[in-house]
């Protein structure tokens, strides 16, 4: 075996010009260059540490660590869980890869009923979310949005960010003397991205939402001719957007997993302080972790909550990992 110290060169004071490449990690001698190993005690407490702090880890988070994503996360803030609630003619509906037309009423295994109001409270019961996010496809679809249901759920005690198909300050205003937190304007009923800045102008930037809405990846709405995502996004934060949705309408319900994590990964490397929403396919807990390393904000959730694949549980052990533990276990 080559010896590491062969042809190492030192300078005319008599130190090294270029350390001495050595099979294990080293520390250097004062005096002598020559490779020393640690001791075999500081080795072992090492290894009982690590496998003291692995063993807290799930199995299911361990799996994260095979996503190959690139992983920057901010330690310390923890994710929000948003339980998404379509609505259609005074009920929940099971949304499903954009294709309204076949939207059923909503089963559920946390409740035997598709009212809205008792599915919201089951939520908080279940999840304490933070945050409830409606989407209104009688306002959506059809200019026709149901204030008076909403204005029970606000009812709720929870805070709900709405679309309703909101495209003037004439209805983002009602909504909010309703008592919802946060309007949500959505591309796909927005007549002009200009008019952003009128609603960031009128009411502020806290109690308005952006929705970056897509489908298969391409940008959908009156104004999106031939413009990419990106292109969007930085057009609304110039119109002074600092809440922003992203949300694939072709993944919702599918179960395939959360297309739009690397698009929100570069959108927060660009405007690390601009508060992200996303969803559409989550499956499991460990898709949560992976938008969580991604710095996302709020992760939207429909079927996988009622259906039981995250349960209560589930969202507890979520919220007690730390993020350092499970970027250990994506790097292990």
């Amino acid at each position: 075996m080559k010896s590491p110290l062969e042809n190492v060169q030192f300078n005319r004071l008599g130190r090294l010009k270029k350390p001495p490449e050595f099979p294990w990690k080293v520390f250097p001698s004062p005096r002598l260059h020559e490779p020393v190993q640690p001791p075999a005690c500081r080795i072992k407490k090492s290894v009982e540490m690590i496998d003291r702090l692995m063993a807290t880890i799930p199995a299911d988070i361990l799996a994260c660590r095979d996503s190959g994503l690139p992983v920057l996360c901010d330690a310390g803030e923890i994710m929000d869980l948003i339980p998404v609630l379509d609505l259609r003619h005074g009920l929940v509906v099971r949304g499903h890869a954009g294709q309204r037309g076949n939207y059923q009423p909503n089963t559920s295994l946390l409740i035997g009923s598709s009212r809205p109001q008792a599915t919201i409270e089951a939520l908080i019961q279940q999840f304490a979310p933070r945050y409830v996010y409606l989407a209104d496809l009688d306002g959506i679809e059809n200019h026709q949005p149901q204030y008076e249901l909403i204005g029970e759920l606000v009812k709720c005690h929870v805070p709900l960010a709405v679309d309703a198909g909101t495209s003037s300050l004439e209805y983002a205003r009602k909504l909010l003397d309703l008592g919802v937190q946060k309007v949500i304007i959505g591309l796909e009923t927005l007549p002009q991205l200009d008019l952003m800045q009128d609603f960031i102008q009128e009411f502020g930037a806290e109690k308005i939402l952006f929705s970056l809405d897509l489908m298969n990846g391409d940008c959908i709405g009156p104004d999106t001719a031939g413009h990419f995502p990106l292109e969007i996004a930085a057009a609304a934060i110039r119109a002074g957007v600092r809440q922003l949705i992203v949300l694939d309408i072709a993944q919702v319900g599918s179960n395939r997993g959360v297309s739009t994590i690397s698009l929100c990964h570069s959108i927060k490397n660009r405007w690390p302080d601009l508060v992200i929403w996303t969803g559409g396919g989550v499956r499991s807990v460990i898709d949560l972790h992976k938008l969580s390393l991604s710095r996302v904000d709020g992760a939207m959730v429909a079927s996988a909550l009622h259906d039981g694949h995250i349960t209560p549980a589930d969202w507890k052990n979520f919220l007690a990992l730390s993020n350092d533990q499970t970027q250990m276990a994506m790097d292990a």
